[in-house]
């Protein structure tokens, strides 16, 4: 019996032993996974890849409770969309990733991700909102004491003040930065940009240029790719006021070629055409402007505005909730401490009673208004619950509707391939199997060729012939193309768009080759040689300026 009863203890605990164990090697594994993302976004601009593998252990650890690396999922798919400039998608996870910060409790990722949505209000051009919450990030910091943190948020506000003009501002922050002693590059020159914009406005240009060579180096050496990008214009803005417009042209030229994304483009766009007026060169003036069209319009497609404006109002509301949760605390704590007095007066109200009792008559009519008033406050309170819990329950229904109607239009979407590849495949089997069938009557009709008593009837040896000749007519390729056009009618369309200067002949060649046909079976049905084949795939690969390199079914394949 106690042997027993030990036996069943220790397989419980193998098991939890077990559990344990294999959770913390899928968070190791969640771990992995997220470094290797974190450096195909950050190194290598991989995106895709990225974003793939985030929401992969975005779900793992939804499902898992491993609430780490939640955050970290969330938070490094908002880097990802945004340093794809997609503003939408970066603050709608950014904010996904807020809401698991909250919920955990966790300061430092609560103010990281506010830091990072901030950093998206800037991008937007809502410079209020951007300094709400770069203030709300360098409050967290200063509560937890956190230099490298304080310094960086102090720079952000710092260099946002002077964007508004706020001079004052903008050096009361510089100073808080540089009063903390800073180890991460990115924060340090960030702050010395700050600082040189100052020395601009004073139009000590001499002193910007050397500062911001200096600097420029250190950003080149950490590869910070924007900072390099910020000291380069601000040395060429520096040498343009000077009027030194060659060295000024020679920097805007350099900063070009290393521009870390468009925004930095389009000042140095913009400097470049006020230099070619400066020179009277007219042509370049027109060059730039037409460079500054497209870099808008590249920028303006990639943002999603109406994804952005609803994420910004969830996030919002996610904010007011997390005030809302640290009202509540509060109000519990003060329910509490009125709790505690009126319990002490109870008892003091006990120990007089003898000697008040009319006073102690007056303390009980009160003790009993104030139970009616903090029944109604539990009333409303349970309310306004109920109210919460039916506009979760609400968005909840919504986005499982969404999702419902997302896996319909991709099943949709699965069934259609499957039915034009089908499709594809039967044309591609009747056209083999009729070529087949024309190969075998055409040794038949040779074999009877041959034969002497045939050729000795000129009659019937020339209509032998005559049905090779009909045997070699294009006599079903109207019929193909047709079949081949209202399947495919897609892929026809894209083929024709980017290769306007394809001719009927080359689209049929490329349609047998989108069907996966070999150069021996393509040329059997074109009646020429596999040598032919391969020469007429080399003229159309050219004709279309296909790399050499690249597979043509793939390519075609891919549109």
């Amino acid at each position: 019996m106690l042997f027993s009863k030990f036996k069943s203890y220790f397989f419980c605990f193998l098991f939890l032993l077990i559990s344990l164990i294999s959770s913390a090697q899928s968070k190791e594994e969640c771990d992995s996974i997220i470094n290797i993302a974190v450096q195909e976004i950050f190194q290598k601009e991989d995106y895709a890849s990225a974003i793939n593998r985030l929401n992969e252990i975005k779900n793992i650890a939804s499902k898992k409770r491993f609430q780490r690396q939640h955050f970290l999922a969330e938070n490094n798919l908002g880097a990802a969309y945004y340093n794809m400039l997609d503003y939408g998608n970066a603050i709608t996870h950014y904010l996904k990733a807020y809401e698991v910060a909250i919920e955990n409790g966790d300061a430092m990722d609560e103010m990281t991700v506010l830091n990072n949505i901030a950093i998206v209000y800037v991008k937007d051009e809502n410079a209020e909102k951007a300094k709400e919450y770069f203030e709300k990030s360098l409050l967290i910091a200063k509560k937890l004491q956190l230099p490298e943190k304080i310094a960086l948020y102090a720079s952000n506000l710092s260099k946002l003040n002077l964007e508004q003009g706020d001079t004052e501002k903008a050096k009361e922050f510089i100073q808080l930065t540089l009063k903390h002693p800073v180890k991460n590059p990115a924060v340090r020159l960030n702050a010395f940009s700050t600082q040189n914009k100052l020395l601009f406005q004073h139009q000590l240009f001499d002193s910007v240029i050397k500062v911001s060579n200096s600097a420029l180096k250190e950003s080149q050496k950490y590869q910070l790719h924007e900072s390099a990008s910020e000291f380069e214009y601000l040395i060429a803005k520096a040498y343009y006021e000077k009027g030194n417009y060659t060295k000024a042209n020679e920097i805007v030229e350099q900063a070009l070629n290393n521009a870390a994304n468009d925004f930095y483009k389009l000042d140095l766009y913009e400097l470049k055409s006020l230099l070619a007026l400066k020179t009277n060169k007219i042509n370049i003036i027109y060059a730039t402007k037409d460079s500054l069209v497209a870099i808008n319009n590249r920028i303006n497609t990639n943002k999603n505005k109406e994804i952005l404006v609803n994420s910004q109002l969830k996030f919002e509301l996610a904010a007011s909730n997390h005030e809302l949760e640290i009202n509540k605390e509060k109000t519990a704590n003060q329910q509490l401490l009125y709790t505690i007095s009126i319990v002490f007066l109870l008892i003091i109200s006990l120990i007089t009673i003898w000697a008040f009792y009319k006073r102690n008559e007056a303390s009980k009519q009160k003790h009993i208004l104030a139970e009616q008033n903090l029944k109604i406050t539990d009333l409303e309170l349970a309310q306004e619950k109920q109210k919460t819990e039916l506009l979760d329950q609400e968005l909840k229904e919504k986005e499982l509707r969404n999702q419902l109607e997302k896996e319909k239009l991709k099943e949709k979407e699965l069934q259609l391939k499957q039915e034009v590849a089908q499709s594809n495949k039967q044309l591609s089997d009747k056209i083999l199997f009729q070529n087949t069938r024309n190969e075998l009557i055409e040794n038949i009709i040779a074999k009877v060729s041959d034969l002497p008593q045939i050729k000795k009837d000129s009659q019937l040896y020339k209509s032998i012939n005559h049905l090779k000749l009909h045997l070699k007519e294009d006599t079903k390729w109207e019929e193909f193309t047709s079949n081949f056009e209202n399947v495919n009618n897609e892929f026809i369309l894209k083929l024709k768009k980017k290769h306007p200067n394809l001719n009927a002949n080359d689209i049929r060649f490329l349609s047998f080759i989108y069907l996966n046909l070999s150069y021996k079976e393509i040329a059997s049905l074109l009646n020429i040689s596999p040598e032919s084949c391969r020469k007429r795939k080399e003229r159309v690969t050219k004709k279309m300026e296909l790399s050499s390199g690249k597979s043509l079914f793939e390519y075609l394949s891919s549109l």
